[in-house]
Order: structure tokens, then C-alpha cells, then sequence
């Protein structure tokens, strides 16, 4: 129970509570980063089970972090060398990086496999309920005076991005791949239908790059699970699908147009943020190798260039793992993907972690560890590629 507690406590601090705005609009997200380290800690604390597992809390899964923490050291020199920016500057400044500290609290803590989905599972209704009262009052999720000025002005696409975030909901991303691959290992109609249910948030959601990856799942899940009653499944499924297609027939249109025209843009913003971090930001091919570092805004002169880039609606963010490149160099990176290419030849890795492998392939962009909600999405993901590994129960 008190490790399901300790998972979940995290997911809720990782993403501020969700940005709900009664628990944000009077807090500063360091509060959250300084809890999220004290939980970390408290970990350690937690008396070990009865069959606490060696290997797993062994240098063969720690190496990670401190691999990691030598790359984010080589882009703190960097940002130095060739932005002029003080390596102690450039520490606080990347701050949240640090946090894959909690993927040492979690291999020593060891919470089952059924102990952190219970936990995921939880917090991704709450994160739906959330997500869907703010489709009503999307006040909910406005944290400071800017926001809810947006949201009185009745400006659609500001009131649009309220509707179409919420910060909890790659948890939720992964909680479906997990019970879609339990559903590939062992049918259930109950599991069925829980799946249909969470693909229908996405399709709700309109978050076209992680409905990509539901889709692909969701169809490889149907014909690859086994049982007597697969006919009978392939059929519901089909009329289901044709349902769903049906009454959210203006969402789908709407989606395909919307991307038509963003793809074929050239100054879509993803297009103008790629160009820029490709041919632009980096002063030095070293740079390329060892990351720029993390700007400080208004702090150094690296600093301001972020916020131009700000004002011109260029974020790091919105290109993902490239973003993570320009930023923290190849060293992290390689601990990310060899990672994820590991579990994708695992055989005793989940389906439902080789689903999520395969999206950060296949959609780059939407998956970063810039920010806590994020970094936290692969210390889970690192932790039950270890967890299965060591105890051989996908």
C-alpha cells in the first residue's frame, strides 16, 4: 500500500498537482521540484519487502543516472565556453534534469508491477475527471492572473488550449499501453473495455501526435491477443469503431485538415522552431556533441536569447527529444534511446512498454525530460523495463 502511495504522491507532484489552479495560483513550481526531492528521499526510508531484490538496485540499472548526469555535465561547460553563461548559473538553471534521482529512490523502493499500475490507474481518472470538468470551466487550470485573463477575454484558441492540455495525460498514455499489452497477454472483456474507454479520451483530446501511436497500438492489441472469443471481439471492435468514427466524425475531419495544413506550412511553428535548433541555435559543431546548456532567463546573455526566442514562439519544448539534443547533448540521448531499444528486443519486457518505445520512435517531438511530468515518464518507464527484467513477469 505505502509504496503505490509513494508512486502515485509522485505522479502528483511531477506534474504540479496537474496545474490545478486552487493549488498553484500562490505556489512557485520550486516548492514542487524541493517536495518531489523529499519524497525521492523518503524512499529510502520506506523498510524493504521481504523480497527485495539485489540486482535490482545494482549498478547494472543505477549506471543510468550517473550516465545521464555526466552528459548534463558536459552541456554545463559548454553553455560557458560558448554562451558565456556561468557554469553555477547553468547548474541551477537545469535544475530539473537532477531529478532522475528518483529513478535510485525507485529501484530501492521496488513497488510491484501491479503496486504502480494501481497507482497510474488512479491518478489517470483523476486526471480525465480534471480534464473534463476544464472542458466546462477551464478556470480549473489557469494558475496565475495572465491565464485567467485569457480565459475571460472568451478567446477560442486561448480557451482551446485549455481544453486540449492537461499535464497529466502522457501518465495516462502509459497506463493504456500497459493495459493494452495485459490485454495481449491475457483477454478480459473487462480489459476490453477499459482500453476502448481510455482510447476514446485521446480521441477526445485531439492530441494528434499521441493518437498515432494509440491507434497503432490499439490495432496491433486487437489482432495479435489470443482467444476463443476473438471473432466475436473482431466484431464488436469493428462496430465499435465505426461508432466512435461516427459521432466524432468532426473531430477526426478537423484533425486531418488541421494537420494537412500545419505539415504543408512552412511557418508552422514546429517547422520554424526545427529550422531555428538545427541550423541556428548551436554556435560550434561541439555543441552538437556536448549540448548547449540550459539558459538562465534574465540571468546571462544565453538567458535572452531564450526569451527572444520565447517572444517569437520558439520553445525547445515543442521538438521534443531533438530539443533535448540541442540542450543536454548526445550522452543523455544515447542512455534514452539504447534503453528504449533494449526494451523494444526484451523478451521479457511488456507489450505495453515496447507500445510506448515504439511511439517515442516513431513521434520524437512530444517526449522530452526538460520538464518534471516528463523526466518522470522514463524513470517509470526505466524502472519496469527493471523490474520485469529481474523478476520475468511481463
Amino acid at each position: 500500500m505505502i509504496r503505490s502511495f509513494y508512486v502515485f504522491a509522485l505522479l502528483f507532484l511531477s506534474t504540479n498537482f496537474l496545474e490545478v489552479s486552487i493549488l498553484n495560483s500562490k505556489s512557485s513550481s520550486d516548492i514542487y521540484y524541493v517536495l518531489t526531492f523529499c519524497v525521492a528521499f523518503f524512499g529510502f526510508c520506506i523498510k524493504k519487502r521481504k523480497d527485495w531484490n539485489r540486482r535490482l538496485y545494482s549498478l547494472s540499472y543505477t549506471k543510468d543516472y550517473f550516465w545521464i548526469l555526466l552528459g548534463v555535465l558536459g552541456s554545463t561547460f559548454a553553455a560557458q565556453l560558448f554562451h558565456d553563461q556561468n557554469i553555477l548559473t547553468t547548474l541551477i538553471s537545469q535544475r530539473t534534469i537532477y531529478l532522475f534521482f528518483l529513478l535510485l529512490s525507485l529501484l530501492y523502493v521496488q513497488p510491484s508491477r501491479d503496486e504502480l499500475t494501481k497507482a497510474l490507474g488512479l491518478f489517470s481518472i483523476i486526471t480525465i475527471a480534471i480534464w473534463a470538468y476544464a472542458l466546462h470551466d477551464p478556470s480549473i487550470l489557469a494558475k496565475d492572473e495572465f491565464t485567467m485573463e485569457l480565459i475571460s477575454s472568451n478567446n477560442e484558441g486561448a480557451l482551446n488550449g485549455f481544453r486540449t492540455y492537461i499535464e497529466g495525460s502522457f501518465f495516462v498514455l502509459l497506463y493504456l499501453y500497459l493495459q493494452m499489452g495485459d490485454f495481449v497477454k491475457s483477454f478480459s472483456w473487462g480489459k476490453f473495455v477499459k482500453i476502448l474507454l481510455l482510447t476514446a479520451f485521446f480521441v477526445l483530446y485531439r492530441n494528434r501526435s499521441a493518437l498515432i501511436g494509440v491507434v497503432l497500438a490499439l490495432a496491433y492489441s486487437i489482432l495479435a491477443f489470443r482467444s476463443k472469443n476473438k471473432i466475436l471481439l473482431l466484431f464488436v471492435s469493428t462496430l465499435a469503431f465505426l461508432l466512435v468514427a461516427f459521432v466524432t466524425y468532426d473531430i477526426w475531419t478537423n484533425l486531418i485538415v488541421q494537420s494537412q495544413q500545419e505539415l504543408g506550412d512552412s511557418g508552422y511553428n514546429r517547422w520554424v522552431t526545427l529550422e531555428y535548433f538545427i541550423f541556428n541555435y548551436s554556435p560550434n559543431w561541439l555543441c552538437w556533441v556536448f549540448g548547449n546548456g540550459m539558459p538562465s532567463v534574465g540571468n546571462s546573455k544565453f538567458g535572452a536569447i531564450m526569451a527572444r526566442n520565447m517572444s517569437n514562439g520558439i520553445f525547445a519544448s515543442d521538438i521534443g527529444m531533438i530539443g533535448m539534443w540541442s540542450t543536454y547533448g548526445l550522452l543523455p540521448i544515447i542512455v534514452v534511446y539504447q534503453k528504449l531499444l533494449k526494451i523494444i528486443r526484451s523478451n521479457t519486457s511488456p507489450f505495453g512498454l515496447k507500445f510506448f518505445a515504439f511511439h517515442v520512435f516513431l513521434v520524437p517531438t512530444i517526449f522530452q525530460y526538460g520538464k518534471i511530468t516528463g523526466l518522470f515518464l522514463f524513470v517509470l518507464v526505466f524502472y519496469l523495463y527493471a523490474y520485469t527484467r529481474e523478476t520475468a513477469t511481463p
